[in-house]
């Protein structure tokens, strides 16, 4: 009788600390909005994929909605208490609006086996009148035409004084961007100047982009825009 209470208690305790042992994926930034962007360009965006339960977390699979995205991972892999970075390319080509992308993840994680991460873009830029870009794509050639570095310009348009900021960068291919000034007057110009890490282009095209956010007096976001950047050596 003894016997059979102990291995009940045996039994109790695994079976309790195999379902307290488990995987959690989270995903602590789910969505991101690119703002205006051109049409018939790249732009991508790179989600935290964090593991915050007491087991591994495996990423068995990741769908996209659409085959205009896909989602290359680091990692399939996340021990506990480490996290991964999901990097989600979009292709605009024939869209002119605003459209909403999704990958979907995957996992080992009993309670929510499937989570979603999702980008948005308008590519509707008619409709954006607070800044002016130039040129709005940066192209930074191919080839022997190939140039590290290249210069956007931003002009507020608008009659009241506004702040630019830079909110995202691919930084896999992409150096910190460097705005000349962040406040900007009505009628005013500032410089967005945009570089290529190292030896980032030198065995592929890249496909990377930068996004900036257009702030009131009171703080507020009055719009936000994506500028794709593309080039390569090869």
């Amino acid at each position: 009788m003894v016997r059979v209470k102990i291995k009940t208690l045996l039994i109790i305790f695994f079976v309790s600390a195999a379902s307290w042992a488990q995987p959690k994926l989270y995903i602590p930034k789910p969505t991101f909005d690119f703002g205006y962007m051109p049409e018939g360009t790249y732009v991508v965006h790179k989600f935290v994929i964090k593991n915050t339960g007491k087991d591994v977390l495996k990423i068995r699979r990741i769908r996209t909605t659409c085959s205009c995205t896909w989602a290359p991972i680091k990692t399939h892999i996340i021990k506990p208490g480490e996290q991964t970075e999901l990097s989600l390319f979009f292709n605009s080509a024939r869209y002119f609006h605003r459209t909403a992308k999704a990958a979907i993840i995957i996992t080992n994680d009993p309670e929510a086996p499937a989570e979603k991460v999702m980008i948005i873009a308008n590519m509707d830029t008619s409709k954006q009148k607070t800044v002016l870009i130039v040129p709005w794509k940066l192209d930074l050639g191919v080839g022997w035409k190939f140039k590290p570095q290249g210069t956007v310009k931003i002009k507020n348009i608008t009659h009241k004084p506004v702040t630019l900021k830079v909110i995202d960068y691919f930084d896999e291919v992409l150096e910190k961007p460097v705005l000349s000034t962040s406040q900007l007057q009505p009628g005013t110009w500032a410089e967005l100047k945009i570089s290529v890490k190292k030896g980032a282009a030198k065995e592929h095209y890249i496909h990377a982009s930068v996004t900036v956010s257009v702030l009131g007096q009171a703080g507020n976001e009055i719009t936000r825009f994506t500028i794709p950047v593309c080039g390569g050596t090869e």
